[in-house]
Order: C-alpha cells, then sequence, then structure tokens
C-alpha cells in the first residue's frame, strides 16, 4: 500500500528538478546541523518505540526505563548541541515567544487527539461493524467535509471575535466530539453514533487549525518565519506518533482488563482512548486560555495575514 507513494515522489523529484529555479542562503554560516538533526531524531523514534513496547515489556520494566532514559539523554544532547552551534537546526530562543510556543503545545495535543479518532475509529468500523477497508474510509468522509467547513468558517470568525476566543472555541468543539465517542457500544449506528462526534470533531479542528497557523508563525521576526513553520509542523507530526503510542497502551490495557465478550473489550479500549484524547484537547483548551493573550494572538495573526489588527483583547 505505501509503495503507491514512490511514483509520486520520483515524478514530483523530477519535477523539482526541471522546474523549480535552485536558491541558496548566501549569508547562513555553519552548514547543515546534520549532529542535531541525527540527535532529536533519534530521541523521538527511540522515545515512541518506548512507549508503544512499554504494553509488552511493562512500565516499570528494565527496557521501558532504559530505552526512556536512553531518548531523554538524546534530547538533552540535542538542547545541548544546539546551544553550543553557530547555525543550530532549531534556535531555542525562539521558543521565548510566547504564541509561538502556545501553538506548538497545543498543536501538540490536538494531533494527539484528533490521531486517535482516525485509528480507533477505523478498528471500530472494522473490527467492531464488519465494514471493509472501503467503506471505512468512506465513513470519513464528513470528517473532510467538517474540516474544510470549519476552515471557511473560522476565517471570518476571527475577523469578528478575535483569534484566541476562535482557537478556543475550535478546541471545546473537538473535545465534546471525542467525549461523545466515548458513548459508542458495539450497537451504535453509523448516524447516530458516530457522525454527531466526527462532525464536531471535523469542525472543532478547522476552527482550531486557522488561527493556530496564524499565531505560530505570525509573532516571529521574517528570518524566522521558515523555522517556525518548521516547528509547526513537527509538532503535528510527533504529536500524532507519541499521542497515538500512549493512547493505543491505554486502549490495549482496558481491553485486557474488560469483561464480557471480545468486542465489548474491543469497544472499552477505543471509548478510553477516545476519552484520554478529550482530556487531552480540554487541556490545550486550558493552555490557551491560561498563556494566551488575546491583544498578542490577534496582533501574531494580523502580521501573518499582513492586515489590520481586528480585535483588541
Amino acid at each position: 500500500m505505501f509503495f503507491v507513494n514512490v511514483p509520486v515522489g520520483v515524478i514530483a523529484l523530477l519535477l523539482a528538478l526541471r522546474f523549480v529555479p535552485e536558491s541558496r542562503a548566501e549569508d547562513r554560516r555553519g552548514g547543515f546541523d546534520l549532529i542535531g538533526a541525527f540527535l532529536v531524531t533519534s530521541g523521538l523514534v527511540l522515545l515512541t518505540y518506548a512507549i508503544v513496547k512499554a504494553q509488552d515489556f511493562g512500565w516499570g520494566s528494565g527496557k521501558t526505563l532504559g530505552l526512556g532514559a536512553a531518548a531523554v539523554a538524546l534530547l538533552v544532547a540535542f538542547g545541548a548541541v544546539q546551544n553550543r552551534r553557530a547555525a543550530p537546526l532549531v534556535r531555542l530562543s525562539i521558543f521565548r515567544t510566547r504564541t509561538l510556543s502556545t501553538a506548538n503545545v497545543v498543536t501538540l495535543l490536538l494531533l494527539s487527539g484528533m490521531n486517535a479518532f482516525f485509528y480507533f475509529g477505523s478498528l471500530y468500523f472494522q473490527q467492531v461493524k464488519g465494514y471493509n477497508a472501503l467503506e471505512s474510509g468512506a465513513a470519513f468522509v464528513p470528517m473532510t467535509v467538517g474540516i474544510i467547513a470549519g476552515s471557511v468558517i473560522s476565517q471570518r470568525l476571527i475577523a469578528q471575535f478575535g483569534v484566541k476566543a476562535v482557537l478556543l472555541g475550535g478546541i471545546t468543539l473537538g473535545a465534546a466530539g471525542l467525549a461523545w465517542m466515548t458513548m459508542l457500544t458495539p450497537a451504535s449506528g453509523y448516524l447516530g453514533g458516530f457522525v454527531p462526534g466526527i462532525l464536531l470533531l471535523a469542525l472543532g479542528i478547522g476552527h482550531a487549525f486557522v488561527p493556530l497557523t496564524l499565531i505560530a508563525t505570525g509573532g516571529v521576526d521574517p528570518d524566522d518565519q521558515g523555522l517556525a513553520s518548521g516547528l509547526f509542523n513537527t509538532s503535528q507530526q510527533v504529536g500524532g506518533a507519541l499521542g497515538l503510542a500512549v493512547l493505543s497502551t491505554f486502549a490495549n490495557s482496558a481491553t485486557s482488563g474488560a469483561g464480557g465478550s471480545h468486542v465489548d473489550g474491543l469497544v472499552h479500549g477505543y471509548t478510553v482512548a477516545f476519552g484520554i484524547g478529550a482530556g487531552l484537547l480540554a487541556v490545550g483548551a486550558a493552555v490557551v486560555a491560561l498563556t494566551l493573550r488575546g491583544a498578542e494572538a490577534n496582533a501574531s495573526a494580523a502580521a501573518a495575514e499582513g492586515v489590520e489588527v481586528l480585535v483588541a483583547a
């Protein structure tokens, strides 16, 4: 299945070589931070692996603790290297920008819950309801429609209510969608049991991602736009990977400890994961409410859009 991407990538590479003009950063000194890239990638991969295998090894086992300690050591070493290099992969001082740091933390939490929805929702359709892979994919079509609709609506709401309010509203909608999914049972129907949750989550994600993108990149200097954008995308990938690893572990534990039939145990594990995902989004909403100033967020959004700030805190 994944080989389908190979010809697409080859075609994109050939087209890029032919049509994308070459460019170089003439004022950048120090070259590419290969050591930093190796340390942070290795640390995150090892941390994800430790969480995924904790269910097999045991959370208190020597293997889990050893892998976790090695991952932390690699990430600490990454931080130390970044502080010493003239041209670091990530200039750590950029995290002093409140809007960027808030946006990255919230994005990490949001993607953790959202990926759990796709993963466990797909398992619910195929292992509980008996859908095939194509039917399961079609069942998520309302998700795509809802995200598009939420993104379009949020752009209009930002001008009227401000970035912080729209972001809080979107995260709250998403948390409500995941909370709805905790009520699923083996007998739940698609329209009455699944669609309300999927629409709430989709509209919430659509409402949240527009303001998150604006504040993640709008509050930094023009020279740091590329770094800010890279960090924002990295938060999405890391949040999805780590969140899914953690929630899978909890879901497996809940399924193993559940009574009743095998299907009942599976659904119990899925709903536990949905509940934890809703909690992660609730934490994200709290982070926004406590750390993000309305005027500061609106100024960042205006900087990203190149427009006048319309709403004060």
